[in-house]
């Protein structure tokens, strides 16, 4: 019975720290990469890569990407989920900015990263 009602208690402060907000902000870069995962609960994973260059050398024009990859989730308890996976999935190899929320632990059943999109725009 102590089990049971530790474990409740450990559940119900996993679920209250869960939802804490640590920060916010925004990122630039390329949309490299979006899809929506999960087998019961589904949330969108996506990747921007920031600080894309593009190099010519003498005749030939040569296409590099470097700088930092981002990668980002889109929560599935957002109300607007599905308006912002579809706008992600349309802006696919643009350059987009997205703000987030930075959270100090998710659920995995509502993202597999803890920067969560609450916004996209393109560039």
């Amino acid at each position: 019975m102590k089990l049971f009602k530790l474990f409740g208690v450990a559940l119900c402060l996993f679920l209250i720290v869960g939802c804490y907000q640590t920060s916010s902000g925004s990122r630039t870069g390329e949309l490299v990469k979006f899809s929506e995962k999960g087998f019961l609960y589904n949330s969108g994973e996506g990747d921007i890569v920031m600080n894309v260059f593009n190099m010519k050398s003498q005749n030939k024009s040569m296409t590099g990407q470097s700088g930092n990859v981002f990668h980002f989730s889109v929560a599935n308890d957002n109300p607007r989920y599905k308006e912002l996976c579809d706008k992600l999935d349309s802006l696919n190899g643009k350059f987009v900015k997205i703000s987030y929320v930075e959270e100090w632990i998710v659920s995995p059943f509502r993202a597999n990263t803890k920067y969560l999109v609450t916004n996209v725009e393109p560039m």
